[in-house]
Formats: structure tokens, C-alpha cells, sequence
């Protein structure tokens, strides 16, 4: 596996994790949502946070019960993601797998959205 995990598979599954950082900050921009996803690679973590996440006390700050319907609402939809928010691409994916998978955490944040109004409303634009 890792004689196939050369320049060109690195080159391209960080392109994916880019296109991932990019469709999300676009759901949350479109949803009125103040929220945070910080990504490097192929790896990104999405942060219930209206501030950027750079130390461990702003990631401390992300809230919980966000995340644990995020997770609930994602596995009913068929994606497994860590609860607390990250996600790990893998290489075999796509770029239409990607976008499928935008679109799934858009849905799941329309879902969240009454609860943010009612009780997180610093999330909001």
C-alpha cells in the first residue's frame, strides 16, 4: 500500500481535502452559520466555534452536543466520521464523493439549524 502512496497520491488527496475546506466554508457562508473547519491535507476537523481554532482553548470551546448530533445525523445518512468533528480522506476517493459528502453535512447542518437559533446563536452570522 505504500508503494502506491507516492508525490502523485499526496498531490491529489490533498487537492480533495482542499476541495472539502472550500464546499464547507461555502455551507456555512449560504446557511448563515459562523462556524470553523480547519484542514491541512487530507485531514480536516469542523469546529462548532464562531472564532478561528488556533489553540487547544478554542477547540475546547466547540460545542459538544453540536457535534454529537452532527456525528448521529452523518451515520444515518451512511458517513462515519470521529465524533468531535474530524475527518480523514482517503485516496480511493473522489471528487464526486467529496461533493456527495459536502452536501450530506449541509443537510445535517439544515437539520441542526433550529437548535443553533434557539440555544447557540453566537454561531450565526
Amino acid at each position: 500500500a505504500l508503494s502506491k502512496f507516492d508525490e502523485t497520491a499526496v498531490a491529489a488527496i490533498n487537492r480533495l481535502g482542499d476541495r472539502f475546506q472550500e464546499g464547507l466554508l461555502k455551507s456555512f457562508e449560504e446557511n448563515g452559520l459562523k462556524l470553523q473547519a480547519n484542514q491541512i491535507g487530507s485531514l480536516l476537523n469542523l469546529h462548532f466555534v464562531n472564532r478561528k481554532t488556533t489553540t487547544a482553548a478554542h477547540v475546547q470551546a466547540s460545542v459538544e452536543e453540536l457535534h454529537g448530533l452532527m456525528h448521529l445525523s452523518l451515520l444515518n445518512k451512511g458517513v462515519f466520521t470521529i465524533p468531535r468533528g474530524l475527518f480523514i480522506l482517503s485516496t480511493v476517493m473522489t471528487e464526486s464523493e467529496i461533493d456527495g459528502l459536502v452536501d450530506k453535512i449541509e443537510d445535517t447542518l439544515k437539520e441542526l439549524l433550529p437548535l443553533i437559533k434557539e440555544k447557540y446563536n453566537h454561531l450565526l452570522l
